[in-house]
């Protein structure tokens, strides 16, 4: 992962070497199959000391181009895999690829994956060449459940709760309705550690000229146990195939706020598109996280009381990988300073770990660009603190 810390704006690119996989059939010659088309084919198979294959699984290939311009769920070809697990995947042109298998009851995973979530090393591959024997390895999923009921004990329906990482609260993982009843069901979550929140309304920070929503007076946000505080909220421990029931939450009515600003540059121009976010006084626990509106204004809906650090940063976002040799390229940066280093084995919800990007600068290389400048940097690998 390289990170690109711009000053003030702060660009974070996914790049990982692919990895070529050893070929399990014959390509032939490159003279004889320039322009043949190549396929991948392998195996889904659960992840267990004895693993099993997998029957129905969906198996999709995205091509990893830095200069493509397409949406990240775009796919260049798709198997279902049969019931020995098998899968083919044919009809493709050389380059890199992205190989992702899913099925309902598992966790999503790339080919070469570490663990669930992570991105996995892409599968190169050459015209006309056949790529056999690659494995998948799917987790199968953990659930959530339980119910939300008011002060009075009667239920909730139609409230959203969501499963958030306990390593980074601002990223939800998955979200559901309560029923009738008020009870919920968060399945397909990775195994992990969660925190479980029932809020009425979404915290994001955004733009000041969209709808409010909430308000004083409405319930405020509940993390079991049954906290409105984020840094005394509970872990709750998710194990694959296993569903963790009984996490039942009751709504508090605390007179929740709203809280709303103006994030300008260094210039003192409106900042269009800054990162907001809001975390707890202590900074162990992120609270919410948006962006500001076109005239640089935020809101916060549905605050519960309490003290809190209010941050913001300008920030791009975009994605990118090297070739098979390690080189990669950044394009349309504007003219300014850069801070630029390279990671391995992050996850991206540990963007939002305390002090990381401090830790990051610290050993990072300072780039300044001129206008049309076009420069080559050559970087090391650092530990990860």
């Amino acid at each position: 992962m390289i990170l690109l810390l711009g000053l003030p704006a702060l660009l974070s690119m996914w790049l990982r070497a692919p990895t070529q996989v050893p070929a399990y059939g014959d390509a032939g010659s490159a003279a004889s199959t320039r322009q043949s088309a190549a396929s991948i084919s392998g195996t889904v198979v659960t992840l267990a000391k004895k693993p099993e294959p997998i029957a129905g699984a969906t198996v999709v290939v995205r091509r990893i181009d830095p200069a493509r311009q397409s949406a990240p769920d775009d796919i260049d070809g798709g198997s279902t895999t049969d019931q020995q697990g098998r899968f083919v995947i044919s009809g493709l042109t050389a380059g890199t690829y992205e190989l992702r298998a899913a099925k309902p009851g598992y966790v999503p995973t790339e080919y070469d994956a570490t663990r669930p979530g992570e991105v996995g090393r892409g599968v190169v591959l050459a015209s006309g060449q056949s790529l056999a024997g690659l494995t998948v390895t799917l987790p199968r999923a953990g659930v959530i459940s339980g119910t939300v009921v008011d002060g009075a004990g009667v239920p909730v329906a139609r409230l959203p709760v969501a499963a958030r990482r306990a390593s980074s609260p601002t990223s939800t993982v998955r979200t559901v309705l309560t029923d009738h009843l008020g009870a919920y069901r968060l399945h397909g979550l990775p195994p992990g550690e969660y925190l479980v929140v029932a809020s009425p309304a979404d915290r994001a920070a955004v733009p000041v000229e969209a709808p409010s929503g909430g308000g004083i007076g409405d319930y405020a946000p509940v993390f079991y146990p049954g906290t409105i505080n984020a840094d005394q909220a509970a872990r709750v421990k998710v194990d694959a195939g296993i569903e963790t029931d009984a996490i039942d939450l009751m709504m508090v009515r605390s007179g929740t706020t709203q809280i709303a600003g103006v994030v300008f540059d260094v210039d003192g121009q409106p900042a269009v598109g800054a990162l907001v976010s809001l975390s707890s006084a202590g900074g162990v626990q992120s609270v919410a996280r948006g962006s500001s509106g076109s005239d640089g204004s935020f809101r916060i809906l549905n605050v519960a009381p309490g003290q809190y650090t209010l941050t913001a940063r300008l920030t791009r976002v975009t994605e990118a990988r090297p070739d098979t040799s390690g080189h990669f390229t950044i394009r349309a940066l504007p003219a300014g300073e850069y801070l630029i280093a390279v990671l391995e084995h992050l996850d991206p919800d540990d963007l939002d770990r305390p002090n990381l990007l401090d830790a990051i600068a610290g050993t990072a290389l300072k780039v300044r660009l001129r206008e049309g400048e076009v420069t080559a940097q050559s970087l090391r690998l650092p530990r990860i603190p």
